[in-house]
């Protein structure tokens, strides 16, 4: 798994988009764009003749390439990283690498382009010496301020937001050393991007002086931001602001484990006992915050409904948490639910069963895109102790089962409650 792309992925396709909107492909990157279209045209029509096979696709990705004038040798770090399906689709994705090897040698914004890039090649299943040494290497590179001035770059705070624990452990002094480049300021898409940085600050439980000096930084460029974006541009104007709630809940201040959980506001419950969180005092309360449209969350019923049952008779509750999102996506068709909040519940009632969901579900006023609980994307699990206090945050529901039942179970020890691992 490409490091950067997976944490792309979390952060941009699961859920809350951070940077700016969305703008034309730079010079350069409209090439890719097509030969991307063309490849993907073409292997669609493949499936529908059923000529598709694996020899066939990297024959279209090859002429993909060829026909919209790409050569991987000649290709910018930018081009490169847009292009990662499409040269590991060709079977040239060690000649990016090395392209991007290259290119990382220039001391340059444009060089610093390529070292993170590079970085986020590096194969999942590479020894992990390799793979930190590659993050290190990006976040050390001397253009990286300038291109991140220049507004590129940005995905180097997903990588290290988003980068397995042990990698991001070992690039820890180096990482802390970026909270220099907050104080300058930066365009709209890199102080967005730079909100994950949060995450890896609290991650790696960098000094209060130290997170709270990048927090406070990205406050005043996403106000300065909001101040300075067009008035039309709803768009961007939304996600800085939700990005100012996410600066300043709970989770990116530092307190939310080892705290009382932030409040949710009940609207709907599928369980009548449930009106508040207070509601659960004296249980383990697995929250898990997701929504009908997310198809990772549905994915992950199965290990909920396995959860459930393993504690079925004891003290824990898995409670789902979503919100009104305006529209209801089930398993047949999606209905647009726009202010009719009592249609949206209606058909949860009807969707639960449909869905095999075996645990309560409820409906808060507060986004699923809690800022308190720092949720980015989805699904997004937090555990709290009996005693209401946040244990665990930022889990996901297909950890392995004997991971989260190992903590499930110590809670249950600490405050004397009855577990199956103690039967």
């Amino acid at each position: 798994m490409h490091l950067i792309n997976r944490a792309s992925i979390v952060a941009l396709c699961a859920g809350l988009l951070l940077g700016a909107s969305a703008a034309a492909a730079p010079a350069g990157l409209e090439a890719v764009d097509r030969a991307n279209s063309l490849m993907s045209e073409r292997i669609i029509e493949a499936r529908d003749t059923g000529t598709d096979s694996e020899a066939l696709r990297r024959q279209i990705a090859i002429e993909a390439l060829a026909e919209s004038g790409l050569e991987v040798g000649e290709m910018s770090a930018a081009q490169i990283e847009r292009a990662g399906r499409l040269l590991s689709t060709a079977g040239l994705s060690d000649a990016g690498r090395e392209r991007l090897g290259t290119l990382a040698r220039s001391d340059t914004a444009d060089g610093a382009v390529a070292a993170v890039a590079l970085a986020g090649m590096v194969d999942g299943e590479a020894p992990q010496a390799e793979r930190t040494e590659a993050v290190r290497k990006a976040i050390t590179h001397p253009g990286l301020a300038a291109a991140l001035r220049r507004g590129d770059a940005s995905n180097v705070f997903f990588m290290l937001g988003y980068a397995p624990d042990e990698t991001l452990q070992g690039v820890r002094t180096e990482a802390l050393a970026l909270a220099h480049l907050f104080d300058n300021d930066l365009p709209p898409q890199v102080i967005g991007s730079g909100v994950v940085f949060v995450r890896a600050m609290l991650r790696l439980d960098a000094p209060a002086q130290t997170r709270e000096h990048v927090r406070t930084a990205l406050l005043v460029q996403h106000e300065r931001a909001i101040g300075d974006a067009a008035t039309d541009d709803e768009r961007l104007l939304g996600r800085l602001k939700r990005n100012v709630e996410y600066l300043g809940g709970a989770y990116a201040r530092g307190e939310l484990l080892g705290h009382a959980s932030p409040e949710l506001t009940i609207t709907w419950s599928s369980d009548e006992t449930i009106a508040t969180l207070a509601d659960l005092r004296g249980k383990v309360v697995v929250i898990d915050f997701w929504a009908t449209w997310c198809g990772p969350c549905i994915r992950s019923f199965p290990n909920l409904r396995e959860l459930t049952s393993h504690y079925s008779g004891y003290p824990v509750v898995v409670l789902g948490v979503t919100s009104l999102q305006g529209s209801h996506v089930g398993p047949d068709e999606r209905v647009d639910t726009t202010g009719n909040p009592d249609l949206e519940y209606a058909l949860m009632s009807e969707y639960l069963p449909q869905r095999e969901m075996t645990w309560p579900v409820v409906f808060t006023s507060q986004d699923v895109y809690n800022p308190d609980f720092g949720v980015t994307g989805i699904p997004h699990v937090a555990i709290l102790a009996p005693d209401g206090t946040v244990r665990y945050n930022g889990l996901h529901p297909m950890d392995p089962m004997e991971e989260k039942t190992a903590k499930i179970d110590a809670l249950l020890e600490e405050f004397g409650l009855p577990s199956p691992a103690a039967n």
